[in-house]
This record gives C-alpha cells, sequence and structure tokens, in this order.
C-alpha cells in the first residue's frame, strides 16, 4: 500500500537556494504552528523514508546541543535534510568534509549554519561562515551552481527560526544588511 503524501513534502528534486530556503521557513512556520498548540508527542512520530532519501534540498550545520533535531524545527522528511552536528558549532575538517560530500554529490544548493540565541552563537556562525568560504571545493561548486549559505538562530522559547542577510566581500569579510522579510543571514557565493 503506498504512503499517502503529506501536503508539505517537497519532491526530492535538486532545486535552486531561494526554494530550499523558503521550504525551511514555511517548515519552520508550521512547526511553531504545532508547538503552539500544546507540548509536542513524538510516540506516534514514523519514519517516511522515500527511496530517493539520499536527495536532500539543504545541509545544515547545527550545534550538538540543541534540544531538537533540524527535521522537527524545519517540519521535514527523512533524507531531505543532510545535517551535520557539531559540538559548540565549530566546524572542523570532518564537518567540512561532510559538507563538501553534500555539495559534490548529492548536490545541495543551501548550506545553512544554525545557532541558537545566545551570546556567542553569531560570532561561531560567522567563524564556521568564514571555514566554509575558505574551503576551494565549496567555493569551486559555487561556480557550477546556484551555493548559497545561510547563517539562523534558533529560538529555543518560540521554535522559531530567524535569518540574517550578509553579502561577501572577500573570504573572511560580510556586509550585513537587513532583510524585510525574514531577518536570516544569507550569504551567495559566487566565484570570483
Amino acid at each position: 500500500m503506498a504512503r499517502k503524501k503529506r501536503e508539505h513534502e517537497t519532491p526530492f528534486e535538486p532545486v535552486d537556494s531561494a526554494c530550499a530556503l523558503h521550504l525551511l521557513k514555511e517548515g519552520n512556520l508550521r512547526y511553531m504552528a504545532i508547538k503552539s498548540s500544546g507540548p509536542l508527542d513524538f510516540s506516534q512520530v514514523k519514519p517516511r523514508p522515500s527511496s530517493n532519501c539520499r536527495r536532500p534540498f539543504a545541509v545544515v550545520i547545527d550545534c550538538s546541543d540543541t534540544r531538537l533535531p533540524p527535521e522537527i524545527l524545519f517540519d521535514a522528511n527523512i533524507g531531505q535534510l543532510f545535517v551535520v552536528r557539531t559540538a559548540g558549532n565549530i566546524a572542523g575538517p570532518t564537518t567540512i568534509r561532510s559538507v563538501e560530500y553534500a555539495v559534490q554529490l548529492l548536490p545541495v544548493s543551501l548550506i545553512v549554519v544554525m545557532g541558537q540565541q545566545k551570546n556567542g552563537e553569531d560570532e561561531k556562525v560567522r567563524r564556521t561562515i568564514t571555514q566554509l568560504y575558505g574551503n576551494r571545493i565549496i567555493l569551486q561548486m559555487a561556480g557550477n551552481n546556484d551555493l548559497t549559505i545561510a547563517g539562523a538562530n534558533y529560538n529555543p522559547v518560540t521554535g522559531e527560526i530567524s535569518f540574517k542577510i550578509a553579502e561577501r566581500r572577500t573570504p573572511n569579510d560580510f556586509k550585513w544588511r537587513k532583510d524585510d522579510a525574514n531577518s536570516a543571514l544569507v550569504v551567495t557565493m559566487s566565484p570570483r
């Protein structure tokens, strides 16, 4: 018997970074609506695997201290996100290699570096984005497709994930600007 497709499920097809970011924002809104209706009941959660489960539309680099997995925070199915969890939200060589794999072989067009809303997280997110920019393979992939890096902050009280928009000037320098539609950090990489 075929599984009934949920209304908000996305196809396991490559999507551009704007679409991927939109899917994450919509998923977070669904999560916040469910969370506001009362305590979450995970006893009924069942994996929704797909034969194409290795076709994620985004990479999420997340702190291992976050209490909920990104799949729940973005109301995503198994396989839709390529999640890399790190201690202290610092990207070491293993994290960078995992992102290289996702960008080269899956391929994804959006990388989200997510931290919690607390002191020091913005700086950690910024440092991780700088490390990603310094990676030759990730920069090379930017020349082959629409690859965007987005920084995000998770509010553990409300469940809201907010973003800031940033424009890259050099690999180690970002110009921050406010995004009126949503407060998120999005760094679009383009070959220079």
